[in-house]
């Protein structure tokens, strides 16, 4: 499972993925079969399902909000990584080398040559390239 920053719910990975709370209360809030990752932002959280297609992978990504509500959705060839900032409505995913960064369901910065990037307890970005250097980024909205 991944845990929101305040505690307060978990979105349950694997078969039917579902948001459990404090009070042991459980929803569907998917239509992801099977998820395999996420992360959660202040905001809501990114779930990402793999699975195969057209003799290679796929996976599918959802952002959904705290009330459970789906704001974003899209299917990529290929393997994606998830990632958020737990202090702002961030989340982020890197797809076929680019890195990509979603403020609710609007991108708001693309970095290209990204392998796979986290973001620190500060909110800053840190992304490797296919050379595996890294690189600290600002965090989003700042010069």
């Amino acid at each position: 499972s991944c845990l929101a920053p305040d505690g307060r719910l978990a979105l349950l990975l694997g078969q039917r993925p579902a948001l459990l709370d404090r009070d042991g209360g459980l929803r569907t809030v998917t239509d992801l079969v099977n998820a395999g990752a996420c992360a959660w932002s202040a905001a809501g959280v990114i779930v990402a399902e793999y699975g195969t297609a057209q003799g290679g992978g796929r996976t599918r990504l959802r952002l959904i909000d705290r009330g459970g509500a789906e704001l974003w959705r899209h299917t990529f060839y290929g393997e994606v990584g998830v990632t958020a900032d737990a202090g702002s409505a961030t989340v982020a995913f890197v797809a076929g080398g680019e890195f990509v960064e979603l403020a609710g369901a609007k991108p708001v910065r693309t970095v290209p040559s990204v392998q796979a990037a986290r973001y620190t307890p500060g909110g800053e970005l840190v992304v490797v390239g296919p050379d595996g250097a890294a690189r600290w980024l600002p965090a989003a909205g700042q010069p």
